[in-house]
């Protein structure tokens, strides 16, 4: 079938049953979700962790410590994570830092946790560029977790052990981080 064919074939389908295809993507989910499914699975099983948003494609968590003294911006909003993400043929993570209200100590922050990501043993950021107050700013390099064929799907036990793995050697990179944190978070305490 031509790609013509097969767009029109796919478009009347959708208008046609287009409640029934989002009931099934949202009870089976995509191959996506079912992975990221297994990504949080994963951190929830260790105490050390702690998911503060997640959404179908992507999971932020930040170490379960740190919740005790890195303020939130927002209830159970932080303003720092690490980020992955659940594509088509792999797993993916960085860092980042999210919005703060105020603008120029926010890309003080964004300056000093980049500069310390590389000694901390994390992937270096080639983007020199910073959002506003309301964005987010990668403050690693996206590196893979995991990654299969398009065509592949990975077993549940794959996934996880390679989270596993991720976790065990960010633990300690991120504790290099928090002294950069927690300085941060003095200083916007005290204006």
């Amino acid at each position: 079938m031509n790609d013509e064919k097969l767009d029109e074939l796919c478009r009347k389908i959708y208008q046609n049953h287009r409640r029934a295809l989002e009931i099934i993507l949202e009870r089976v989910g995509s191959p996506e979700s079912r992975t990221l499914a297994e990504v949080v699975n994963t951190l929830e099983k260790e105490t050390r962790w702690s998911v503060v948003h997640r959404s179908n494609t992507y999971v932020h968590f930040i170490p379960q410590a740190w919740k005790e003294w890195l303020m939130p911006h927002a209830q159970d909003s932080y303003p720092f994570c690490v980020h992955i993400r659940s594509r088509k043929a792999d797993v993916v993570y960085n860092m980042r830092v999210g919005p703060i209200e105020d603008t120029a100590k926010r890309s003080e922050i964004l300056k000093k946790l980049r500069e310390k990501v590389r000694e901390a043993g994390f992937k270096e950021i080639k983007a020199k560029k910073l959002d506003g107050r309301e964005g987010w700013n990668r403050i690693s390099a996206t590196d893979t977790i995991v990654n299969w064929g398009e065509d592949d799907e990975l077993e549940p036990a794959v996934i996880q052990e390679a989270v596993k793995k991720l976790l065990d050697d960010i633990f300690p990179k991120l504790e290099k981080l928090a002294p950069v944190l927690k300085n941060a978070r003095d200083n916007l305490q005290g204006m």
